[in-house]
């Protein structure tokens, strides 16, 4: 998957993409509420900043953990459900909990473990279902995947949120009508659902319906403005039809919201190649790498940029970093570019 396109990356999965998350889109218990912007922390299922008790009560071990894990504090939260655990050997939340912070984690197997057994302790437990889905689409089981979100769905057919990881393998499987589907249902129990929003975008421009995916998107933009993978998204969509002005305003706001974001000043450079600044293109490219230099699309961009301003050397030398990172990349690649 290219890390460079926003178009090929929602939510931070294997099966759809890096994290997204959404006000929403929390299972752990307690109810809490998540705020991702579209670049992740790992997952649509748990995270938050905003407190979810009131300040001077006791918290029991669960909750602790619990706002450990929408903090962020996934070790913290391990152990703190680990200690809610041994009070209580049969609470399918703590287990269910515990299997989050693992997934964020990237524990795989032990979040897992933990979503097996909160089902064994509660066969209802709708959520722990969507966590294993969850476990499994970022291993690449997207059959598996879709087993356990179809049974999440068959305890709880009203759980957006499984239709919304549902609709996410789908288009893994280039299943796109059950994937349309799945994110309409999604959107019919919670139309905020921005994770939904994003995916249903992504779904229309991977079918080259880019009007309809460019209008979810400035829907997206204009009512949650700091939202920078829509942003990005926009930008990968607006490069991808010419519209290379349009695509540089939208990676400028990207800069705005994250000037640490890569791929922001990767997307940015990109546009001004295209309109034919070379020199502000080699700027961009070179901030970008700066941040992260493990991008091959960013060093090919480059690449190609300072093979057009005659500096071989330079071309050279990142064309190669580009194919030392992307094997299947060649100098043929730079005609895509």
């Amino acid at each position: 998957m290219d890390e460079n396109s926003w178009t090929e990356e929602v939510d931070g999965n294997n099966l759809g993409g890096e994290d997204e998350h959404d006000d929403e889109n929390s299972t752990s218990d307690g109810d809490a509420v998540s705020s991702e912007s579209a670049a992740p922390p790992d997952h649509v299922l748990s995270s938050s900043a905003e407190p979810l008790f009131g300040e001077g009560e006791e918290l029991s071990t669960l909750e602790l953990g619990i706002e450990a894990l929408v903090s962020g504090r996934y070790e913290e939260a391990v152990r703190k459900f680990e200690k809610a655990i041994e009070q209580e050997p049969d609470s399918a939340q703590a287990w269910h909990n515990k299997g989050l912070a693992h997934n964020d984690l990237r524990e795989h197997e032990k979040a897992k473990e933990c979503f097996n057994k909160a089902i064994s302790i509660d066969p209802d437990l709708a959520k722990a279902y969507v966590g294993k889905a969850d476990v499994l689409r970022r291993d690449g089981d997207a059959q598996g995947a879709l087993d356990s979100v179809n049974q999440a769905i068959e305890v709880d057919n009203e759980f957006f949120l499984a239709w919304s990881i549902k609709g996410q393998v789908h288009t893994h499987l280039e299943e796109d009508e059950e994937a349309f589907d799945a994110f309409e249902r999604a959107l019919e129990l919670n139309p905020t659902d921005i994770v939904s929003r994003m995916e249903k975008a992504k779904l229309h421009f991977l079918n080259d319906e880019f009007e309809e995916s460019l209008c979810c998107l400035k829907k997206l933009v204009r009512e949650e403005d700091e939202l920078i993978d829509a942003w990005g998204m926009k930008g990968d969509i607006h490069l991808h039809i010419g519209e290379y002005e349009n695509a540089l305003e939208c990676f400028e706001k990207c800069v705005s919201i994250d000037s640490g974001l890569a791929k922001a000043w990767g997307g940015k450079g990109h546009a001004y190649y295209k309109l034919g600044q070379y020199e502000e293109a080699i700027n961009m490219l070179k901030k970008a790498l700066e941040l992260d230099d493990e991008h091959p699309k960013i060093h090919l961009i480059l690449s190609k940029a300072y093979s057009d301003v005659g500096e071989m050397e330079e071309a050279k030398r990142h064309m190669m970093r580009a194919i030392e990172l992307e094997p299947s990349l060649s100098p043929d690649s730079l005609d895509q570019i």
